[in-house]
């Protein structure tokens, strides 16, 4: 019994994921061995064949819960459940309710919820986002431990996943030599830079020109001052703490800050590549950017909850009710596009500084995995 649940588990989190990507529905082949009302055989063509019933629907289906990260939560989230298992249902005898808990959230609530032993079948998680923590704990399933109560559930459910996945996806996200997630099959480097909200570029006169030239803190100072001037009443630098100039490796030691170790990310300006190990908040480059900040704090361009875990950069972006904000981006607006869409602002104009700082980031661990709760 334990074996069919972790089986179905994987391959809920497979069929969720060729749902979300699949394109308009395709005749099943069922549908396409009907005949058609109007439809003539050939004089000479074999009578087709009866069409097989379909398979019975599994006498237990099993519901899992499934807990995701969110912006928001939604009236259309229980179409969407009941179309998913409507699919699924007969498929693996499984449904699927879904958890949509806000980034700012997620540690006091999911988190939480999966220490405190709450039922949690499928959970969000990352290599930066809590990931080596749970396995640390014993709160994450091995899905690939041959010395394990399970054995190896990857290969024996979810061949699809290493025949698609690149080996360096199964390989890297592995933790002793045993993967506890099931990596997305996504970016390996993330360049990051910013967020910047057109309306206010437009007040501004920060044009795509001038948004080319943003280099350094230096570069940005002045077009804070003139949001700020424009309208007082937001805090145009918007931040949780990430640094979008940081001249180390974003990510460089899983579940440990960028800024107690790290590393140069890139060649200095005689081409030399320091790969000395460091602690950059013993640096000068860290000495004077965090003077910057303070020095932006006391002028009123960043939030004064800024410095609280609880706060949520999301309800301000959303709102429109900022400037420019650093974070990882994907090329080509990507980013932009994607937070304007889950803003359901559709006043919210967004676009990208992606070549300001010049920093990508090269993980060993996929971005994101979706993982199989204890």
């Amino acid at each position: 019994m334990a074996k069919r649940l972790f089986s179905i588990l994987i391959m809920v989190a497979l069929l969720i994921s060729a749902i979300g990507c699949a394109t308009a529905p395709q005749a099943t082949s069922q549908q396409e061995a009907q005949p058609q009302e109007q439809a003539t055989a050939a004089p000479n063509e074999p009578e087709q064949a009866e069409a097989t019933e379909p398979p019975a629907a599994p006498a237990n289906v099993v519901m899992l819960d499934y807990y995701i990260v969110g912006a928001n939560d939604t009236d259309q989230r229980p179409l969407v459940e009941k179309a998913i298992n409507d699919y699924i249902g007969p498929r693996i005898g499984a449904n699927v309710t879904f958890h949509i808990i806000p980034w700012a959230d997620w540690s006091s609530k999911a988190v939480t919820a999966i220490e405190a032993g709450e039922k949690i079948d499928i959970f969000f998680t990352a290599d930066w986002f809590h990931y080596s923590k749970l396995v640390s704990e014993g709160l994450l399933t091995p899905l690939n431990d041959p010395d394990g109560p399970n054995g190896n559930l990857l290969e024996e459910y979810g061949q699809d996943i290493l025949h698609s996945l690149n080996p360096a996806f199964i390989v890297g996200s592995q933790i002793d030599g045993v993967n506890y997630a099931v990596p997305t099959n996504k970016e390996l480097a993330v360049p990051w830079g910013f967020v910047y909200n057109v309306a206010i570029a437009d007040e501004i006169g920060f044009t795509d020109d001038e948004a080319a030239k943003i280099k350094t803190p230096a570069d940005l100072e002045p077009w804070l001052a003139k949001a700020k001037e424009k309208h007082p009443d937001i805090y145009p630098y918007l931040t949780d703490g990430t640094i979008g100039f940081m001249p180390w490796v974003h990510g460089f030691a899983s579940s440990i800050s960028d800024y107690v170790v790290n590393m140069a990310i890139a060649p200095d300006a005689s081409g030399n590549w320091d790969e000395t190990i460091l602690v950059p908040f013993e640096t000068d480059w860290m000495k004077s950017y965090l003077s910057t900040m303070r020095d932006w704090y006391q002028k009123g361009y960043i939030h004064p909850d800024a410095g609280l875990t609880t706060f949520d950069t999301n309800q301000l972006m959303n709102a429109g009710k900022f400037f420019i904000e650093p974070m990882p981006l994907k090329g080509y607006n990507i980013k932009a596009q994607e937070l304007v869409i889950a803003s359901g602002n559709p006043d919210l104009k967004l676009k990208e500084i992606s070549d300001a700082a010049v920093i990508g980031e090269v993980v060993s661990e996929p971005e994101e995995k979706i993982v199989v709760a204890a």
